[in-house]
């Protein structure tokens, strides 16, 4: 699976459609989703909706404005409402998304090492955003709200996480429902988990996963991603990233699905370890692609 980037295709205010055809004939579509429906078990059935496992990759580039070409942000955002559409309602936890994005969500100052900053060409070169360190707030909420949902006594919004890139640091955040406010909020993972409130105990969560870069001065980075679906709780459950896994290997004799993230470091030691040999299975793909013209 490949994503763009703003060294692959720009930021909003040069984005273009021929960049974007150039992208797509090198490394195929931007805007797609892959299903993953894990089977069953012998002797085991599944209680209600079929498991099902969204892995979505959005160019996230086009969904800020001001933006060179509109059609952009219109192709993106018609996949989000695909998205949104075919996603579980009524508390279902059946289904999962994984969003692979390059920008990461929004967050205020202090939870990541980068903090929020846009900046915009001059009027006489469009006036658009010439860079960014993360998608606006507002944009952020959206996509949240269109992906997971917004928690309710009548759908407790869909399970999942959300995995980007572009800060070279990396970075580990929480997003989680506000009940008091109704209104979807965010901090560090480590504070999260340390000093979590008693009134957020029951809160909806989705982690955010800020890829660290492979580049020299970062060391390298590799990690696998665990997701499964577990047939006692009748339950889709990611997700398992050490923050900077190396030689751990998930293994689980759950029906699982594995995506790797690597940033080179030292393929050689990532090999099969004996433990997970027997629990392997086949998992049925569906492939659907949405890309708008």
């Amino acid at each position: 699976m490949l994503l763009p980037g703003n060294h692959d295709v720009g930021y909003a205010g040069d984005i273009s459609r021929p960049r974007l055809v150039r992208y797509e004939k090198a490394f195929g579509p931007y805007n797609y989703m892959l299903s993953f429906r894990p089977p069953a078990p012998e002797n085991r059935s599944v209680t209600g909706e079929e498991p099902e496992l969204r892995i979505a990759v959005l160019n996230s580039l086009t969904l800020d404005t001001p933006i060179w070409d509109q059609s952009l942000a219109d192709e993106s955002y018609s996949f989000l409402e695909g998205l949104q559409n075919s996603r579980q309602k009524g508390g279902s936890k059946s289904q999962a998304t994984v969003l692979l994005t390059h920008l990461p969500l929004h967050k205020p100052e202090q939870i990541c090492v980068d903090g929020p900053e846009v900046k915009y060409f001059p009027p006489h070169y469009g006036g658009g955003i010439k860079s960014q360190n993360f998608v606006s707030e507002e944009v952020s909420d959206r996509l949240k709200e269109m992906i997971f949902g917004s928690p309710t006594e009548e759908d407790q919004g869909g399970e999942g996480a959300i995995l980007t890139g572009h800060d070279h640091e990396g970075c580990q955040s929480v997003h989680f429902w506000e009940k008091g406010k109704n209104t979807w909020n965010v901090t560090t993972y480590k504070k999260w988990m340390d000093e979590r409130p008693e009134k957020q105990v029951d809160a909806k969560t989705v982690r955010e996963i800020t890829v660290r870069s492979m580049m020299g001065e970062f060391g390298g980075n590799a990690g696998l991603f665990s997701a499964w679906y577990d047939y006692d709780l009748n339950g889709m459950s990611p997700v398992q990233f050490p923050a900077r896994m190396r030689e751990i290997l998930i293994c689980s004799t759950r029906v699982e699905v594995r995506v790797c993230l690597l940033r080179p470091w030292n393929p050689a030691r990532l090999v099969d370890r004996p433990c997970c040999q027997h629990n392997r299975r086949d998992v049925v793909v569906d492939h659907r692609t949405v890309v708008h013209s």
